[in-house]
């Protein structure tokens, strides 16, 4: 083999280690966005038998600032607020579509 197909096959390599594991990252995000959602269900219970508002913009600010606070990556709080407005976004979709599959 050439030199040049050597390092073709390496970096090939490298790059199958690298997206394998990103690939187990998803998997285990996916995984805690399930469990996120099972812990907004019992969120919103508690909160209709306290007769609580189910949302809650203050617990949102909340969230994201807990969040921006203990961010130590690399991504830029800018991003990573964008991701979780999505998440919190997404949960609220989640609890309201809960809510009108439990009150059928």
């Amino acid at each position: 083999m050439s030199r040049n197909s050597d390092q073709t096959i390496l970096y090939r390599q490298e790059l199958d280690s690298w997206r394998e594991k990103v690939d187990q990252i998803d998997a285990q995000l996916a995984d805690l966005l399930a469990k996120r959602a099972f812990c907004a269900e019992q969120i919103i219970q508690i909160k209709q038998q306290a007769g609580q508002e189910i949302l809650q913009p203050d617990r949102e600010q909340a969230v994201l600032n807990h969040v921006l606070s203990t961010n130590h990556a690399p991504l830029p709080a800018e991003s990573l607020k964008k991701i979780y407005t999505c998440i919190i976004e997404e949960m609220r979709r989640h609890q309201k579509n809960w809510l009108s599959a439990k009150a059928k």
